[in-house]
């Protein structure tokens, strides 16, 4: 598993596979989660993105928020997979090799 830092408002960053292969940033404006993914080049361990996506959503911004905007490298399947997993609707768009996306949340009290 990784490292997970937060302030006082829960929005944190993620480590996982403590090589830092895989980071993720996340940052609240209202009921909107922003997060960002760095993957590293190389050889990643094997479930680092999907230890990244379970670590954030423990983080307590993530909890109240209804909606996420998401940015990371374009063709990391895995990750959509994982987001996919946890959100009510999600779409997906290209912007050059950033794959961008706009999902729906289940909320804090669903």
């Amino acid at each position: 598993m990784g490292t997970t830092q937060s302030d006082e408002f829960g929005r944190g960053t993620v480590v996982a596979a403590n090589d830092a292969s895989v980071v993720a940033s996340v940052h609240t404006i209202g009921d909107v989660l922003d997060l960002h993914v760095d993957v590293a080049g190389g050889h990643i361990a094997p479930n680092a993105r999907a230890d990244v996506v379970s670590e954030l959503f423990e983080l307590p911004a993530v909890k109240m928020s209804r909606r996420l905007h998401a940015a990371f490298p374009i063709g990391d399947y895995e990750l959509v997979l994982q987001l996919q997993g946890r959100c009510v609707s999600l779409h997906t768009r290209a912007a050059g090799a950033t794959c961008l996306i706009e999902a729906e949340l289940p909320g804090c009290n669903e």
